[in-house]
């Protein structure tokens, strides 16, 4: 909890809520925290929630009371008979029922429409007996005009001419949204396939429950942006709505005889977990190569479902998928991922874009560790790792424990660094980063996906390897200075045209350009080096000259950055230290 309040020391506090009866009720005293009140929870037994507050900032009285006092946004989300009647009833649709977990109420203002009122209490005919309503949940009762109804029920059926629905049905969207309702849960099949006549005509959004978790889940404002690989070719995207059969049939096949059935039966018990899972996917803009579905508890991070379809770029584009549940696994507050066991029988391209990112089998379930810790020279800080205990502080023990916990950074003085100059136009494929200005090079999409990539050089004949690789961006300007960090895992030096041919779906370079790179010896032939290099770090900003001279005094020396350098660690990890800090923002731009 310290750590938490260090990080941030501007935030005004921490405010939580947890239900009297759990042990961690008791917890959050010892950890500095006021209790400001107790209201009914919403589960069936109807237990208290404690709402406690743990302040970091300033405060004044008014303060807190303006932050007790304030209503949060809740979505008004209207639910159909039949989603009612799985919450009361306990049916077997898990995504109905999970709409009466308590996180739900924080976020959304579950509530009734007279119409599916009446049909359950019999006063339409279609129940028989008179029955009361027990879901065990708290529900808003809509109660919109009649004329307001009347007025949207006789739009929907102008708009939906074609597609006749039942007055009962057509009754229940008018209410909800006549009601304020942006919402509506369903499992009718007939009102989910109306659902961009009804969303154009009335502006009720009609969602399905598994979907409805998952809008609620992410937040109408919600921050996520998809992650752009190879020059926005293609993306890495969280979906708000659980992928059909038919858009998982592909995938379904290529995944060892997994029926596209149990694949959506996996995705509704993510996205109906509790705390909620997430649905990912990479695509190339119009088409879905893979989809991961995870969940997230207790520091564990489970992959509940991992396919692909078969595409030029599979294997590649896996990689980064893998790279990036490491990433979810930190903002997430994991520090382990595990495959479920129902995921185990994967393709082998899975299975060795997993391998070759770090992940291994442990008593046959695919695992990787997370370990969001940088240690080395400057803290002194110890470097407890059983791994290192027994293959000591070499520069590929160093790397392999990288490797396997990423982002985890050891800077113990005995890996080989260099500082490698780059030109933007190559910088931005090979390295990853954003650039602002417009670039003239086209390049290649196999270096832009791949993880692993090719860097033409003047000769070097004598390199140690693994090393890592500090890439400064020559050319001036705001896009200039240190960049990222990478591991080098080979090199080679020879004929260029020889080189090209090798490595040149791991570059971007031309022959042309890599015949530039080389130089001549004595006996008239050409020469180049290749820096084979992979696992690259993009810093959060440009490290410019003036700052990057502070660290490393060599760099004032004319002609520094004409071809590789070598430095000490040290500089290593002051220039990662540094380049990993997140950016401060200007007063102009807030």
């Amino acid at each position: 909890m310290q750590e938490i309040v260090d990080r941030h020391s501007d935030r005004l506090g921490i405010r939580l809520r947890c239900r009297t009866d759990y042990d961690a009720h008791h917890l959050w005293p010892r950890l500095g925290f006021d209790e400001w009140s107790q209201q009914p929870g919403r589960s069936k037994a109807g237990l208290p929630l404690a709402t406690w507050w743990l302040p970091i900032a300033s405060w004044t009285l008014f303060d807190v009371d303006q932050i007790e006092q304030a209503p949060a946004h809740r979505v008004l989300l209207a639910l159909d008979t039949n989603v009612l009647l799985d919450i009361e009833l306990g049916r077997d649709h898990l995504p109905s029922r999970a709409l009466a977990a308590d996180w739900v109420g924080e976020v959304a203002e579950l509530a009734v429409v007279p119409q599916v009122r009446a049909e359950l209490s019999g006063q339409s005919g279609s129940r028989g007996a008179s029955r009361h309503l027990e879901v065990g949940i708290e529900l808003h009762e809509l109660r919109p005009s009649e004329s307001e109804t009347q007025r949207l029920s006789e739009e929907l059926r102008r708009s939906m001419a074609e597609r006749p629905r039942g007055d009962a049905d057509l009754q229940i969207v008018a209410e909800a949204r006549a009601g304020g309702a942006t919402y509506l849960a369903t499992r009718d099949e007939g009102l989910l396939h109306a659902a961009v006549d009804i969303e154009a005509a009335i502006g009720l959004h009609v969602v399905n429950p598994a979907d409805a978790l998952l809008m609620l889940h992410m937040g109408e404002a919600d921050r996520y942006s998809p992650e752009a690989i190879a020059t926005a070719q293609f993306t890495i995207q969280r979906r708000s709505t659980v992928p059909t059969r038919k858009e998982l049939a592909p995938m379904a096949r290529e995944h060892l005889g997994e029926l596209p059935g149990s694949l959506v039966e996996s995705l509704h018990r993510v996205v109906a977990h509790d705390p909620p899972g997430r649905i990912e996917e990479v695509t190339d803009g119009g088409t879905t190569l893979a989809t991961v579905g995870y969940v997230c508890d207790a520091g564990l991070l489970e992959v509940r479902v991992l396919v692909a379809r078969s595409h030029r770029f599979t294997y590649s584009l896996l990689r980064h998928l893998a790279h990036a549940l490491r990433s979810r696994a930190i903002e997430l507050g994991a520090y382990r991922i595990r495959l479920a066991s129902e995921i185990q029988a994967l393709s082998e391209t899975v299975a060795s874009a997993l391998h070759d990112e770090g992940y291994a089998v442990e008593e046959g379930v695919w695992t990787a560790e997370v370990t969001q810790a940088v240690v080395g020279g400057r803290d002194n800080e110890p470097l407890d790792f059983a791994e290192l205990k027994v293959a000591g502080l070499s520069a590929a023990s160093v790397s392999r424990l990288e490797l396997s916990r990423w982002p985890l950074k050891i800077f113990g003085g005995e890996v080989p660094c260099l500082v490698v100059p780059i030109r933007p136009a190559y910088g931005r494929t090979l390295l990853g980063y954003p650039e602002q200005a417009m670039t003239l090079l086209d390049p290649s999409p196999d270096a832009a996906t791949a993880r692993e990539n090719a860097y033409y050089m003047s000769p070097r004949e004598s390199l140690s390897v693994p090393a890592r690789i500090l890439w400064w961006v020559t050319g001036g300007g705001s896009e200039s200075g240190m960049r990222a960090m990478s591991w080098l895992d080979a090199y080679e030096t020879g004929d260029p045209e020889r080189l090209y041919r090798k490595y040149r779906r791991r570059g971007v370079f031309e022959l042309d350009q890599v015949r530039a790179s080389a130089a001549e010896r004595r006996d008239g032939r050409h020469r180049a080096t290749v820096l084979l290099f992979s696992r690259t770090d993009v810093f959060n900003a440009p490290i410019p000259i003036a700052d990057a001279r502070e660290f490393c005094p060599a760099m004032q020396e004319s002609g520094f950055f004409v071809t590789a350098r070598r430095v000490e660690e040290s500089v290593a990890e002051a220039f990662y230290r540094v380049g990993m800090e997140t950016p401060s923002v200007a007063d102009d731009d807030v």
